[in-house]
């Protein structure tokens, strides 16, 4: 496995630019352990994440100056060996693009869309066009 920087560009390989910002749109599942309640983790709904080249900001919390390696992973061992957690709700490929936030994960879903862990659930997410 080869772990490379993530190297913003116009139409990267993935199909999918993570920086800018993102809208929570579904809590799609939840790991072993989780650090809030279901009831907290459904108000992430419609909160906006903000990604950029000196960090990840969610809520209150920024991660600063994640390194934003990609990497190419098996899914499902990846978020068992990871995160302690299953691959059947999200809704990803076999094989996922994983790029390190610092504080977590973001998967790439593509068509606009990623999964990112807070807190013990995974997120679903879609880019925010226009000047919302």
């Amino acid at each position: 496995m080869v772990t490379v920087p993530y190297v913003s560009r116009a139409a990267p390989a993935t199909g999918t630019d993570i920086h800018g910002k993102w809208r929570v749109v579904s809590v799609l599942d939840s790991a072993e352990i989780t650090g809030v309640s279901e009831q907290r983790a459904r108000s992430y709904v419609g909160q906006v994440l903000h990604i950029n080249a000196d960090g990840f900001r969610f809520q209150n919390m920024t991660c600063k100056r994640p390194s934003f390696a990609e990497s190419e992973q098996e899914t499902a061992h990846y978020l068992r060996k990871s995160w302690h957690a299953r691959s059947g709700n999200l809704g990803l490929p076999d094989r996922v693009t994983v790029i390190d936030a610092r504080c977590t994960d973001v998967f790439l879903k593509g068509g606009g869309v990623i999964v990112f862990n807070w807190k013990g659930y995974f997120l679903e997410a879609a880019k925010v066009t226009g000047n919302p």
